[in-house]
């Protein structure tokens, strides 16, 4: 019996991905939460969104003592749950470096505050003035914004001479420090401030004066050398958080001013762009009414004005939890892009939901409002042929979970 052999030759190539592979830089949409509170003992957890190609993630911690960042061991996800936290904690920072091929970005950090045993948190000092450089005779100032502590607070300013000790200031008893510079002698004096409570204190980094008979001479944000200076918010927000159904939502906005500024609060109904005062609301701090299902996708942000002019925080968008979790919500639009013909464009759009929101995008040719799935477009990221036919189209992605469905809003491709 004959017997027919047939030989298949399978020939595999691989590819190990490099920096020239990688289309997008890494970015960070959602950093963590940047102001914790926590009772010593307690847990939590931090997390980023981020977008790009290839992603690693690597989480740090920044000692409250010394102020020097280092990496945790292990820590490689997107999210980092954090042991027990200690008193001796207070003040403890954490952040994420994301990285690819074509560089890295460190998200901004989340602070935590840790009180003791008695509910009491100690003063942390969440922001203080840069050096300040003045030409005599003039008023120099110095300024420190405490974001956590107990009610009440002292203040207490100190100031050393060049190679000297630390001594108080008569008098001066405020947040804000205003000094009297008559001449040259006062260079390189350094001024500190020292805030307790009954739980602690907390001395704010010693920041020394440049008395100048040449003009300032350096770089950066200073405050004016006046007595007054505009608002300048001292805390960050993230641009979403999410809450459950019957929950509070309680927002909190620190702004340094001298005069002191006001405060008013603005709230943007769902689908909606027109910004509305809330009545009554002039306080640095809102709490809001119980959540409902109607206010899944409200955006709250807060003004502080005073004579000398005002500043606006970021907006921060509200998703409500029902208990079976919650529709996508839009947290990065696509962009329209510009490009040449025949070259290949890239969109990007992110949304939150839980269940994680499915993505799936659509393009409309030039001059239709009718919109058609991309195959095989499911990714954050919609890589795009710039054909000449293609000039004037648009381009949007939806997003969906078991709780519905909500589209961006299109951006246009325009072809040189």
């Amino acid at each position: 019996m004959l017997h027919s052999f047939r030989l298949l030759l399978v020939c595999l190539t691989f590819h190990v991905i490099g920096a020239a592979d990688l289309l997008i830089p890494p970015q960070i949409i959602k950093p963590p939460f940047p102001w914790n509170p926590a009772t010593a003992g307690q847990s939590r957890t931090v997390y980023v969104q981020a977008l790009g190609d290839a992603l690693t993630y690597r989480w740090q911690r920044c000692d409250p003592l010394t102020g020097q960042w280092s990496a945790i061991a292990g820590a490689t996800m997107n999210m980092y749950s954090i042991p027990p936290l200690q008193a001796s904690q207070h003040g403890v920072k954490y952040r994420c470096v994301v990285a690819n091929g074509l560089g890295e970005v460190a998200s901004t950090p989340a602070l935590f505050s840790v009180s003791n045993s008695r509910g009491l948190t100690p003063p942390l000092i969440t922001w203080q003035s840069p050096p300040p450089t003045v030409i005599p005779p003039a008023t120099a100032q110095f300024a420190v914004a405490v974001g956590y502590g107990s009610n009440p607070l002292s203040f207490r300013w100190q100031s050393a001479p060049v190679g000297g000790r630390f001594s108080d200031v008569p008098g001066a008893t405020d947040p804000l420090l205003s000094v009297t510079v008559p001449d040259l002698a006062m260079n390189g004096r350094q001024y500190r401030c020292v805030v307790a409570n009954s739980a602690g204190s907390a001395i704010s980094a010693p920041t020394t004066l440049t008395v100048s008979a040449n003009g300032p001479a350096i770089s950066g944000p200073v405050l004016p050398t006046t007595a007054t200076f505009p608002p300048v918010f001292v805390n960050t927000w993230p641009a979403f958080m999410s809450n459950s159904v019957g929950q509070l939502s309680i927002l909190a906005a620190d702004a340094l001013a001298v005069p002191a500024p006001t405060f008013r609060w603005q709230l943007r109904r769902p689908g909606t762009t027109t910004w509305i005062d809330l009545p009554n609301e002039t306080r640095k701090s809102l709490v809001g009414q119980p959540l409902t299902s109607a206010d899944h996708g409200s955006a709250w942000r807060c003004i502080a004005t005073n004579p000398l002019g005002s500043v606006t925080t970021v907006p921060m968008m509200i998703a409500v939890n029902d208990g079976g979790g919650y529709k996508p919500l839009v947290l990065t639009q696509p962009v329209g892009r510009t490009t040449s013909v025949d070259s290949t464009v890239q969109f990007i759009a992110s949304a939150v939901g839980w269940p994680a929101a499915q993505h799936r995008w659509q393009l409309a040719a030039p001059g239709s409002n009718a919109f058609t799935d991309l195959p095989g477009a499911t990714a954050q990221t919609l890589s795009l042929v710039a054909s000449a036919d293609r000039n004037g189209a648009r381009v949007r992605c939806v997003f969906s979970n078991a709780k519905g469905s909500t589209i961006s809003e299109p951006a246009t491709l325009t072809i040189r």
